[in-house]
């Protein structure tokens, strides 16, 4: 295996690291990021805590849904990590809608 076009794009990489060192507005820019890294990382565990609930709660509620056109096999909510996959969905509006109607009509008592 060729390690050479490896490193020539660490170089690339490493060059806007460079750019961003020359300029003082890029780099005052990037310093702020820097400092904001653990309030994104709190915010982040924040949503995962949230999906972990919702997710169970989402398996108990809406566990039995019957497969339809956006509740198929590998998007559902009859395990704890399919169900966390519905919800990240869910959250970046990817078919929600489509989610929100197959499960609006499910009856949730147990049969």
């Amino acid at each position: 295996m060729n390690t050479f076009p490896l490193i020539l794009k660490l170089f690339k990489i490493l060059r806007v690291f460079r750019i961003i060192s020359n300029f003082d507005i890029l780099k005052n820019l990037f310093n702020r990021i820097m400092i904001m890294m653990p309030s994104i990382g709190n915010v982040g565990l924040i949503i995962g805590i949230i999906i972990v609930i919702y997710g169970n709660i989402g398996m108990n509620i809406f566990g039995t849904v019957s497969y339809r056109n956006s509740i198929i096999r590998t998007n559902n909510f009859r395990n704890f990590i399919s169900s966390s996959l519905v919800l990240f969905k869910v959250i970046s509006e990817e078919d929600w809608n489509e989610i929100m109607n197959e499960v609006a009509y499910h009856d949730c008592r147990n049969k």
